[in-house]
């Protein structure tokens, strides 16, 4: 599947597109910054929820410059990023991880796999690496979503859809969740069929 958005078109238009299962495979063509979120969600090397995030060098270099530092260096790390705190923790409650902390740490268990404190649910994983593509600066201008409320509950969906509100930008979706792709206000609708191809279908 190929989706192209032209120059000066992306921001405020939203897509969705449903597909038969077994029919992953595609590409998608944008221009301007482009944030992807995938169905399976690995921390790989990051220790904190502020790691995760992408802003844990923003943040030790407002923590120095608080505490006296005036070096070049933590400035421009800083950059025009001065309430990144207070950003994420506003992109974490909306999105109904109030109970995370940015310092709360990752742990790596025996078995290799990589959990935050508190045995964060798949849901919850998918929300916080949401929360990270949106503080993104610059922000993406469109969102590529697979399958994201496969790991929600229906409160999740809700504050999923809520959050999505917020986001200034295009949306792709790739889901078989009709309901969510309503509440998400999604306006145009595609199905990726094995014999007929991509067409339109209209809102369900």
């Amino acid at each position: 599947m190929i989706m192209e958005s032209p120059p000066g078109e992306a921001a405020g238009k939203v897509f969705g597109a449903t597909k038969p299962a077994g029919l992953a495979s595609g590409v998608v063509r944008a221009r301007g910054e482009v944030g992807y979120l995938p169905q399976a969600i690995t921390l790989g090397t990051r220790r904190t929820v502020s790691d995760l995030l992408g802003i844990t060098a923003a943040r030790g270099a407002l923590h120095a410059i608080e505490a006296g530092e005036t070096g070049e260096d933590v400035y421009a790390t800083v950059g025009d990023d001065w309430d990144v705190e207070e950003r994420a923790r506003a992109w974490l409650d909306r999105l109904g991880l109030m109970h995370l902390g940015l310092d709360d740490r990752v742990e790596r268990l025996s078995g290799g796999e990589t959990i935050l404190v508190g045995m964060l649910s798949g849901g919850e994983r998918f929300r916080a690496v949401l929360a990270a593509l949106l503080l993104a600066q610059p922000a993406p201008q469109l969102l590529l979503l697979d399958e994201p409320t496969n790991n929600l509950d229906m409160a999740s969906v809700r504050q999923l859809s809520q959050a999505l509100e917020g986001y200034r930008g295009a949306i792709l979706v790739a889901s078989h969740d009709a309901p969510f792709l309503r509440s998400a206000g999604i306006t145009r609708w595609l199905r990726l069929d094995r014999e007929a191809g991509l067409a339109e279908i209209g809102p369900q």
